[in-house]
């Protein structure tokens, strides 16, 4: 259970409580309960104007309120800060209609819609673990020995559509374990007994549920219960979110070889898929959803997201805020670490191509390789200040002469583009991405600033994620409102580089893959986004088809079952 917990804890930081090694032994181990209301983490956000520049918050879920306060406007803006963990700040737009309102609660970026229901008044909903209520609504805890008379917890879910909690700053007062969840901010008190555990969930100081847990000696769970679905094809549903639906009959897309693939993941032989969607034409045709997913679960992204960080920086330099891609990354930093970057030769030739290209020179290197680099994402993640840490790395290699997969190259432009945006750089993507393509259900992971993290780990719902794709199949445009110039998708797809540490040797735009699928002797191309456990965007131009797949295939080595998805059944169904 260790081993499994510490690979979805990519941030841990501990700090043990320490207790008699005697103690120890009566609660190491497995704990279970469930929740008495399975929307205890559904809360509702309610603004209400009380005069013209001042409002009032409100935030409850269906039991109580859980925090309330009043706010003034300044420029129709304004920041609540509730705890060092969470602070809620928005905008209003020009109309008084919408509200553009941000969540941030320990590492995530929540973005909560907010619709305007009556005079003054606004109400959005805040789905705290990505899901309005918890199937099952089951909670285990796990207690292990952290070191010699040291004590830590990790809370657990067996509705795993989200990816789990980061349990860390572990405290003892009396018989209670406190910590908190790094990633999500809240925090947690385990009253602990040998017959029992009450465990407390807060979110800033006030209780949003309580349960109590009883001794367990099962396995916990590591991926979502299997749940039916129907292997019977039906037309995606018409919704209010810009897509036009068809069927796969009028696509020309023979339904046979999708039927095989969804027995095939109902009898997990294609484990852990959680959805698959086929645009073509610009139509939605096919939408399957697994395992408890649906329409509105916000999906991690992982990686994939890193082509969204390059599109967010395509917009930056259509709209001048970045003269070129060759502009020096050294102009965008604080002094202190541009002196760093200048006074290295080789360093002071880093330019925004080199990192949107994955070939900066710098040992960030993420994996294939048998040495620890030094800037690698599990090492800059943990250190106290993950810009120094990726600045101070050595050099390995010219820019721009070799090509590594390493995180820290996009999360150097999420740094660039803090600096030319006179606005947070989650307004900025909302305001010339998203809301232009009415995606609004969506959070952002942070970096150690708690700015929007450029190297990856958004949350987006898989119709969402297939518009994205659908934007750039259209050369930049999304219901005839161009997003992105045309000249900036080019240049993403291009292939530029080849990434030297992956095992086909993958050819690579600006933080897009090249893939070539083989069907029936044919070869069909594709670009794709990627994401850790299987998130794809798959966009295939000679089709005209965007394929959007999301996996949990985290921790069992088959990242890559998306490609044989859509080779062995999509593509059959599209082509043959």
């Amino acid at each position: 259970m260790t081993k499994y917990l510490s690979l979805i804890t990519i941030f841990f930081f501990q700090s043990f409580i320490c207790l008699g090694q005697s103690d120890l032994t009566e609660f190491i181990g497995g704990w279970k309960g469930e929740l008495k209301d399975p929307e205890s983490f559904h809360l509702t956000v309610n603004i209400d104007q009380i005069d013209p520049n001042r409002y009032s918050l409100r935030i409850s879920n269906q039991m109580k309120e859980v925090f309330s306060s009043d706010f003034g406007t300044d420029n129709n803006q304004f920041r609540v800060a509730i705890d060092k963990q969470v602070s809620i700040y928005g905008t209003l737009d020009e109309s008084m209609s919408v509200y553009t309102l941000f969540i941030k609660s320990g590492l995530l970026i929540y973005h909560i819609p907010i619709q305007k229901t009556g005079k003054g008044v606004y109400e959005g909903a805040w789905n705290i673990w990505m899901v309005k209520a918890l199937s099952p609504p089951v909670v285990y805890l796990s207690v292990e020995e952290g070191g010699p008379g040291q004590l830590v917890a990790f809370p657990i879910f067996d509705d795993q559509r989200f990816t789990g909690t980061w349990a860390y700053n572990f405290k003892h007062n009396g018989n209670h374990l406190l910590f908190e969840d790094f990633k999500t901010g809240l925090s947690f008190d385990a009253s602990l007994s040998t017959e029992q555990i009450d465990l407390t969930i807060k979110f800033a100081g006030t209780t949003l549920t309580h349960l109590r847990l009883e001794p367990y000696e099962g396995s916990f769970p590591q991926s979502p219960l299997y749940q039916e679905t129907s292997s019977h094809y039906k037309i995606p549903q018409k919704m209010n979110d810009g897509w036009l639906v068809n069927s796969l009959d009028n696509a020309g897309i023979k339904p046979a070889p999708l039927r095989q693939m969804t027995d095939s993941i109902k009898a997990e032989a294609l484990i852990n898929t959680h959805s698959v969607l086929i645009a073509k034409d610009g139509e939605l045709v096919y939408e399957k959803y697994f395992a408890g997913f649906d329409v509105s679960t916000p999906h991690d992204q992982r990686s994939a997201s890193k082509s969204i960080s390059s599109a967010v920086i395509g917009i930056a330099v259509d709209e001048g805020l970045f003269k070129s891609t060759a502009q020096n990354l050294h102009e965008f930093l604080p002094n202190k670490y541009a002196q760093v970057i200048q006074s290295d030769e080789r360093k002071s030739k880093i330019d925004l191509h080199s990192l949107l290209t994955m070939s900066s020179g710098l040992d960030a290197i993420d994996f294939g390789i048998t040495r620890n680099s030094v800037a690698s994402e599990g090492n800059y993640q943990q250190s106290p200040n993950w810009l120094k840490t990726v600045i101070d790395a050595p050099m390995i290699h010219e820019p721009s002469t070799h090509t590594y997969y390493g995180s820290a190259n996009p999360f150097l432009l999420g740094v660039a583009l803090r600096s030319v945006t006179n606005e947070p750089v989650e307004y900025f993507m909302d305001k010339h991405l998203l809301r232009p393509l009415a995606i609004s259900n969506y959070i952002l992971q942070g970096d150690d600033t708690k700015s929007p993290y450029f190297g990856g780990g958004m949350y987006l719902q898989p119709r969402d994620m297939l518009k994205f794709g659908q934007l750039y199949l259209n050369n930049g445009i999304w219901k005839r409102k161009r997003i992105i110039s045309k000249e900036w998708i080019q240049q993403s797809f291009k292939k530029h580089t080849t990434l030297e540490n992956t095992d086909d040797q993958s050819e690579y735009g600006y933080l897009w893959w090249h893939h070539t699928y083989k069907v029936n002797g044919r070869e069909i191309t594709a670009i794709e986004a990627r994401g850790a456990g299987g998130q794809y965007i798959s966009i295939l131009p000679d089709l005209n088809t965007v394929v959007v797949i999301t996996s949990g295939n985290f921790n069992n080595g088959r990242f890559w079952q998306p490609e044989l998805i859509i080779e062995d059944y999509i593509l059959r169904a599209i082509v043959e």
